[in-house]
């Protein structure tokens, strides 16, 4: 339908974007709950998980992460009824962030995590599993620093009994059809458990990064015999940054 065509492209253009920026985020709101009511009504799923995709970024952009976390479940929901393991592996990476800033269930918030990690490696996307792989790494690092944490999942069986509890979602179903063997399947979840607890530290990066202007400023001073600048670096820069949205 034309007006189903205008509706997307209003709500994955400028527009929404424009009103968020603005602050304007209650019409930003209403704006989307009206290409859902429209999308329902037409039964785009692909479009209506667009729109819920979208009314989640709003949320986070409120502030309000556990509600962002219930809408990301819903777009979880309906990206598995198009069977793209790409826009399946966002959604589970985004609800596992979101799971995160809530402090929700740690096994199953780490299941999502997991399951957007060997999703990403069964589709050969290289370049959101770096991104994956970077995430799982602070939280793999956070978990050292939290003893009597409860044991998150590590195989695929595990991700498998915690992400197929959500009504609609498929995973193992997903999973099998990607990659007939189990044994194949595990083995590169491992695989990318150790590489994940491998990774450097990219806050310490970010951290040098922040100062390295200053400490390149300080040295050339010291050595021509001038006074060095203050410090103009934050200094909460060591603070590590949340996992943002895919």
């Amino acid at each position: 339908m034309i007006m189903d065509r205008r509706l997307v492209n209003v709500c994955s253009g400028c527009l929404v974007t424009r009103f968020v920026t603005r602050g304007q985020l209650a019409e930003a709101d209403h704006l989307l709950r009206e290409c859902q009511e429209a999308f329902d009504i037409a039964g785009d799923i692909t479009a209506l998980g667009m729109v819920y995709g979208a009314r989640t970024n709003l949320e986070v952009n409120r502030g309000h992460y556990r509600d962002a976390a219930d809408l990301q479940r819903t777009a979880l929901r309906l990206t598995y009824t198009r069977l793209d393991p790409r826009n399946i592996s966002v959604s589970h990476y985004n609800l596992a962030t979101y799971l995160s800033c809530i402090r929700a269930d740690p096994g199953e918030q780490r299941a999502h995590r997991l399951a957007a990690a060997l999703l990403d490696h069964l589709a050969g996307d290289t370049h959101s599993l770096n991104i994956t792989l970077r995430a799982l790494a602070r939280e793999l690092r956070s978990d050292a620093d939290r003893p009597g944490a409860p044991v998150p999942p590590t195989t695929v069986p595990d991700v498998i009994r915690l992400v197929d509890a959500g009504e609609g979602v498929h995973f193992g179903q997903l999973v099998a059809a990607l990659c007939l063997d189990p044994g194949t399947a595990n083995h590169a979840l491992a695989k990318l458990l150790a590489t994940a607890a491998t990774l450097p530290d990219d806050r310490i990066d970010r951290v040098l990064a922040e100062w390295d202007p200053l400490i390149t400023a300080i040295a050339t001073a010291a050595a021509n015999g001038h006074t060095p600048p203050s410090s103009s670096a934050s200094s909460t820069s060591s603070a590590p940054a949340p996992t943002g949205p895919r």
